[in-house]
This record gives C-alpha cells, structure tokens and sequence, in this order.
C-alpha cells in the first residue's frame, strides 16, 4: 500500500512538472510574436440592401490614438502589441461591412477622392481614439475599442462616440487577443452601423 501511494505521489509530481513546462513553452512562443492579425469580416456577397437606402461613403478614421502599438504586455520587459495592418483601416473597413449588413448601401473609401468618385449621397468620417489591449496576466486579456463617428445631414452636423470593453481567459498566444480584438470591434461597429442607419431613416 505504501509502494503504491509513493508511486502515485511520484506520478503526480512528474505529471505537475511537465504541465508546468508545456504552460511555459506555450506562453513563451506566445511571447516571441507580439504582431497581432487585424481580422476582417466582409459582408458575404448576395447580402440583401434596401434598395431605397441612401447611399454612404465611410472614409478611413483619422488616426487619434495617443500610441502606435495596440498594447503592452505584462511586466517592465513584456513589450508591446503591434497591429498586422492598419488600424484605421480596419475600425472604417468594418464598419462599412456591418453598415452592409444592416442594409446600409454603404462604401469604404481610402480617401476623400475616392469617397467623392463614389458619387455617396452621405459621407461618414471618422476619428479613431483607442485600440488597446491589457495582459492582466499570461492568460487573461482585456480589449478596448473607441471611435468617434461624424455625418454632415441636411439640416444638422450628427457626431456620436461608440465603444466596447470585453475581457477574456485562455491560452496564453497571440490567438485569443485576435479573437478579443474581433469581438469587441464587432460590439462597437454593430452598435454604430444599428445607429447610423437610424440616423439615415430620419
């Protein structure tokens, strides 16, 4: 009986160990790539639009953000989360897919020539204000996102700011702050496209 509990306790042991070395392999390969993928999700093709929607050019947000980089790892020496591709791209992109969605006849535009050769009834711009991701630990991360959209109308100038906040645990890696980042911008654009479309009705 004795034999038998010294062999489980050093079965535990060595089963602890090694969890503990695989937790450490994957946090460090997480570490060794801070580049973080900006996740885009088109409006599938054959998406319904209503046919007596206006038109809306959404120009690239200007960049606002008080830093480059998209966050900070934890620790003095974590470094920083660094974008893939643009981030205004990619806020002002989404946004005009989830406006798609919506039944928005909505368009991204690069710059004010192409928003003008689009010919848009409404042109939408925008400020983007925040893109942050915090490593509370290895394996727990929050996401903030902010922007600041603004639409010239016939009778007024509308301007409102949208946000999301979200918070996630899981495996330490560059996979669960891709999918973070994609949730919480989906959260703020759905809440702009519902209320931008809103403001069209008007």
């Amino acid at each position: 009986m004795l034999k038998q509990a010294h062999e489980f306790c050093r079965r535990t042991a060595l089963f602890s160990v090694l969890f503990a070395l695989c937790v450490l392999t994957v946090s460090l390969s997480g570490c060794a790539d801070n580049t973080v993928r900006l996740l885009f999700r088109p409006a599938p093709a054959g998406t319904i639009v209503d046919p007596y929607a206006p038109t809306l050019a959404v120009l690239q947000f200007e960049d606002k953000r008080p830093e480059v980089w998209i966050g900070r790892r934890m620790g003095e020496n974590g470094g920083y989360f660094q974008a893939g591709s643009s981030v205004p791209e990619w806020v002002s992109r989404s946004l005009a897919d989830e406006l798609v969605l919506h039944g928005v006849k909505a368009s991204y535009a690069e710059d004010e020539k192409s928003a003008e050769a689009l010919k848009a009834e409404h042109t939408l711009t925008g400020e983007l204000l925040q893109v942050w991701v915090t490593e509370i630990n290895p394996t727990k991360y929050q996401v903030e996102v902010r922007f600041r959209v603004t639409m010239k109308l016939a009778d007024r100038t509308w301007s409102e700011t949208f946000f999301s906040t979200q918070e996630r645990s899981g495996m330490p890696g560059s996979a669960i702050v891709e999918e973070l980042l994609n949730d919480a911008l989906r959260s703020a654009v759905n809440s702009a496209a519902a209320k931008i479309r809103g403001v069209l009705a008007q």
